[in-house]
């Protein structure tokens, strides 16, 4: 339970760092970031695929997780959520910097 909280707590601060610095970064870096971070998980993932005893344990796992989470609905939950006022206030932020009419005055 305390990894499990440790865990979150770590998620939220990057989260909130990222969120930060990455306002002031240009997109060009934040893209590359980002790949970055994407292959590096990918990385991770292999080497844990590599280092399993029992893959279609794993297998299982993906499915099981994937058909659930496809009957909950969950990506299109939390697209809404990504939408929701965070969202609409960086939608702004994007408007006010191109000098779209969405702008805020």
């Amino acid at each position: 339970m305390v990894g499990t909280l440790i865990n979150v707590a770590t998620v939220v601060a990057g989260s909130d760092a990222g969120l930060l610095v990455g306002r002031r970064l240009p997109e060009r870096t934040r893209q590359t970031v980002l790949h970055g971070l994407g292959l590096m998980t990918m990385v991770i993932g292999m080497s844990m695929a590599l280092q399993t005893q029992n893959p279609l344990r794993m297998l299982a796992a993906l499915l099981l997780g994937g058909a659930i989470g496809e009957a909950l609905g969950l990506e299109e939950r939390l697209q809404r959520k990504g939408s929701s006022p965070r969202g609409s206030s960086h939608k702004r932020s994007i408007a006010w910097k191109t000098g779209s009419p969405d702008a805020p005055r």
